[in-house]
């Protein structure tokens, strides 16, 4: 079909298109993307992390506790809506979910429109989860070069778990791919939360690789601050 008569058709079907596109933005992906919020809360809280759960409106991020304020030295946030900023003093490495590498989840043409088109892996982008940490905080500010390199260096340990390398931002990215059609029926039947189970899955994966992380966080103190690590 040429984009004419596509558009054609979107022209005699506007009320429709109107009305499924509210749908899916007001009803549809809020409930999944709630449901997912709370799954990660869940999660999150019964392992005793930190974090903030609100994906649609604000930010979805978590973090052992142990990355939380009380093992910095100086004040640092966690991130604004997908920018990696900070706006409180929470965290000095944390995952977000987020979109994936080079995708701020807009509206631009080269991008998919829907947080579910990227979910369920049909479009162009993906979701997932990123680790994200403060530069102050590690003194990697200002020090792009030997970051890349370092970084790079030590991919291999995280990519063999899951993880995608970002070379270009030097960070992990832990890819969510739900199966759309597992997806519609549980949201048929009012119990979406039974279509996540690639969320459940990331969130094990990243448990289990934490003391990996654990040891990077060290090495780049080492590496950068000269500070000794067991």
């Amino acid at each position: 079909m040429s984009k004419e008569q596509t558009g054609a058709l979107l022209i005699r079907n506007l009320r429709l298109f109107e009305d499924a596109s509210k749908l899916l933005r007001h009803d549809v992906e809020k409930t999944v993307f709630d449901a997912i919020d709370k799954l990660i809360e869940d999660w999150a809280s019964k392992a005793n992390w930190i974090g903030q759960y609100d994906f649609i409106d604000e930010q979805t991020w978590f973090a052992p506790p142990h990355w939380g304020p009380q093992a910095t030295s100086i004040a640092v946030r966690s991130p604004t809506k997908g920018a990696g900023k900070k706006q409180e003093d929470d965290a000095h490495a944390w995952f977000g979910f987020w979109g994936g590498e080079n995708d701020d989840l807009s509206d631009a043409l080269t991008e998919d429109h829907w947080y579910l088109t990227r979910l369920c892996n049909v479009g162009s982008g993906e979701l997932g989860f990123r680790w994200h940490i403060t530069d102050g905080e590690f003194g990697i500010r200002g020090k792009k070069a030997k970051w890349k390199s370092f970084i790079r260096e030590r991919a291999s340990g995280f990519t063999a778990k899951g993880f995608k390398f970002e070379a270009d931002a030097g960070s992990f990215f832990l890819p969510v791919r739900i199966d759309p059609t597992r997806l519609a029926q549980a949201y048929e039947s009012g119990s979406v939360e039974d279509g996540l189970d690639p969320v459940r899955q990331a969130l094990v994966r990243i448990a289990e690789v934490i003391p990996q992380f654990d040891r990077l966080h060290a090495e780049i103190r080492q590496e950068f601050q000269g500070q000794r690590h067991p």
